[in-house]
Parts: structure tokens; sequence; C-alpha cells
């Protein structure tokens, strides 16, 4: 495959920069997909704040700009998933990695139509939380990295069947309490009253960790993200379906 290679910041405007606001997921959303899909090699050209980003990079636009997604205002609609209905979105993937310019257009436009619809609220035990890698060459390394948190049925399943989700260095800027140190005192350890944890965010399919799915490593390549809030239900607590019955938001504790 051929790479076309870029600046940092034309990247940047592109990807992480769009060019009109973006409302949140709503039933009838569209595509905020800008132009055609494209793998581009990130080149630094001087000092910038590239976050996850790093130099030398092969970055997929199309993924790039849901995941740079944030949380806007307005009325979003959000759609209650158990973990069986969440791994049923699967039934719209591919079965290896690949970027979204190699995606079938048919297939494309039902991934990029779920992601544009219903926000995500997933409800389970945190596993663990990790930040995100990052390229060694990467710019700005002063800057916030993503969180990546994996969600389980039960306080003792393996991180292999465990649901993906991303706190992206976007909101973590917004949410300075939204810290690893914190988050993996949340952890359930195994622990049968361990504390439970309530997501809320996009829906997004990382079509380059397919591959993954079909090797056994996680159960599905969808995931939620970005995460637009967190919320967590201490151990022995009866939390209700309303955040105001005993969940406590992550920023709080």
């Amino acid at each position: 495959m051929r790479y076309s290679r870029i600046p940092v910041a034309a990247l940047l405007a592109f990807v992480l920069v769009p060019a009109a606001p973006q409302a949140k997921p709503s039933r009838r959303g569209a595509s905020t997909a800008k132009g055609p899909c494209r793998v581009v090699e990130i080149r630094c050209t001087g000092p910038t704040q590239c976050a996850d980003i790093g130099c030398g990079r092969k970055v997929d636009t199309c993924l790039a700009q849901k995941q740079s997604r944030t949380a806007e205002e307005g009325q979003w609609i959000l759609r209650h998933y158990t973990f069986d209905r969440f791994l049923s979105l699967d039934r719209v993937s591919i079965h290896d990695s690949a970027p979204r310019s190699r995606l079938k257009p048919a297939l494309l436009k039902k991934i990029e139509s779920i992601e544009a619809g219903a926000g995500a609220h997933l409800e389970g035990f945190l596993l663990d939380a990790k930040r995100m890698k990052r390229d060694r060459k990467a710019c700005g390394k002063g800057t916030l990295r993503s969180l990546e948190i994996w969600i389980g049925t039960t306080p003792g399943a393996p991180k292999s069947s465990a649901i993906r989700a991303r706190l992206t260095s976007k909101l973590l800027k917004d949410h300075p309490g939204w810290s690893l140190s914190r988050l993996r005192q949340w952890r359930s350890q195994g622990e049968g009253d361990a504390p439970r944890i309530r997501i809320r965010g996009y829906l997004l399919y990382n079509n380059l960790k397919a591959g993954e799915v079909a090797a056994g490593l996680r159960p599905t390549a969808w995931e939620v993200s970005p995460v637009t809030e967190v919320l967590f239900c201490p151990s022995n607590w009866k939390c209700g379906q309303s955040d105001e019955d005993g969940w406590l938001e992550l920023d709080t504790l």
C-alpha cells in the first residue's frame, strides 16, 4: 500500500478539528467523516502538541476523526447496553484489521450509521486501566495520553472477555479527576463485592483492532470511545438506575 506523507499540523487540522460543530449522537445522526478515508503518515516539522499521535505513525483519518469527538451541548439520546447486546454489534464488523479506506462502502456506511446513532450506556466491573502507548518518536511528550479501560461482566472475568473503552486525551483535559491512579483504586481485583462502574459515551468500531478478535484477545472491536461520563457504585452499596441513587462521579472521588 502506498501512503501519503503530511505534516502534523495539516493532519490535526484535518482529523482533530472538525470543520463544523458536531452534535451529540442521535438516532438520526449522520457520518461526521469529511471526504474519503485515507491513511497518512505523520511527519513532524517542529514542536507541536500532538497528544496520542506520534511522529512516523500511519493514521487512519476517518477513525481518528471518530476518536477525537468531544461531548457537545444539546440533547443526547442514550441506549442502555447489556453485554450481550453490546457484543451483538459485532454482526457489523470485519475479520482482519484494515484501515477504513479498504472497507467496502456498504459496510463502512453501516458502521458509521451505528457510530453516529445513539450513545452507549454500559455497566459492569472495572478489570483494568492503562495509559495508551505512544510512538517512541511522539511529539509533545508532556501532553496527556488517553486511558484505556477494560469492563467485565463479572468481577473476576478475564480481560480477554472485556469490553474496551477509552478516555481520550481531549476529554482528560476537561476532567482532571480522571486520573489513572484514581481509576485503578476502583478495579474489581476479583472480589465478589467489587464496586461497579457505569460509563456513557460514543460507540466506535476500531477497525484496526479487528484482528485481535480473531486472535481471541478481545470479544469485539466495538468500543465506547470517547467516554464522556464515568461513575462508580462502591462495594456493598445498593445503587439504583438513577445517577443520584448512590452513584458517584469519578471527578468527585
